[in-house]
């Protein structure tokens, strides 16, 4: 432990957040940043080290937009091209949003493959409503309006100071019949993913592993033993928010449906609103085809 801790210099963090940044997003570097200083805290205190790498560790801005969000087809495309290292393909993962017939496919996969029930669930709810994992791994049946076709997320996402906030999300008829299914087969505990022996709510690290497990040995693993697969939970949320706009639903429904949504994010699938800006563009009249006032 120790020679591997010391082999680590404020340079090297550094380098690893900005790789970070350029990768993920500020919100995600943040995160890291705080993590890896707490960690070396821990390293000093503990007398592994004498001095923290991690020390006033600089908060990172993202240099311009980030990519857009690209189709698995693009994605593969621009890999088979070449020329490019496994970090710079990991990014583009990152940037995947799905077809529905891909997510059904992805699913049934899931289905196949979990060893943990619940593995279905996470990977279900997800890719049918959009939200966060954080928001998953803690909603409560009291939430999940079964009769009403509702299903309310709660958020702490921008500020844990900030008091919680509620958004409510229509449910689509086959997620209702796939909960309906759950909740008969499993009565007991009161959250839709229940921790150990039915009580409190699943750890975050055990939500991941359950989430990974699936997908192991098949084609939407890069590198088992790195956990480098090619969608996470994210993945789920871009194609929720994603294949929404392609079908031309509206801005501000898509709003209230995911919640918080930057305008880097609104940026980034904005292009998949190819009827709305063909008819915003052929709404002018130019030359020949101009209407006389």
């Amino acid at each position: 432990l120790g020679q591997v801790v010391t082999s680590f210099t404020h340079s090297d963090l550094e380098e690893y957040l900005r790789m970070r940044v350029a990768a993920t997003s500020e919100t995600t570097e943040a995160k890291e940043r705080r993590t890896l200083m707490q960690m070396f805290r821990w390293a000093v205190a503990q007398g592994y080290l004498s001095v923290s790498p991690a020390a006033a560790l600089p908060a990172l801005k993202s240099e311009g937009e980030r990519p857009p969000f690209r189709t698995l087809a693009e994605i593969v495309a621009i890999i088979d091209r070449g020329g490019i290292s496994p970090e710079e393909e990991l990014a583009l993962w990152d940037c995947i949003f799905l077809s529905p017939l891909e997510i059904s496919d992805l699913l049934q996969l899931v289905r196949k493959t979990s060893q943990d029930e619940r593995s279905f669930i996470l990977h279900t709810v997800a890719a049918y409503t959009g939200m966060r994992r954080g928001e998953v791994i803690r909603l409560p049946w009291s939430d999940v309006d079964l009769e009403g076709q509702l299903i309310r997320a709660r958020s702490r996402k921008q500020s844990r100071r900030k008091r919680e906030t509620i958004r409510t999300i229509d449910m689509h008829p086959e997620l209702r019949t796939i909960l309906m299914s759950w909740k008969s087969a499993h009565p007991r505990g009161q959250f839709v993913l229940p921790g150990s022996n039915h009580g409190g709510t699943l750890e975050a690290n055990h939500a991941n592993r359950m989430f990974w497990q699936p997908l192991r040995g098949t084609e939407w693993c890069l590198n088992s033993a790195k956990n480098w697969f090619k969608i996470g939970f994210h993945t789920y949320r871009h194609s929720f928010v994603s294949n929404l706009a392609a079908a031309g639903v509206d801005q501000r429904i898509i709003d209230e449906f995911v919640g918080h949504c930057t305008d880097d994010m609104r940026r980034r699938y904005r292009h998949l609103f190819p009827k709305c800006r063909r008819s915003a563009i052929e709404s002018l009249r130019f030359g020949q085809g101009a209407t006389k006032e």
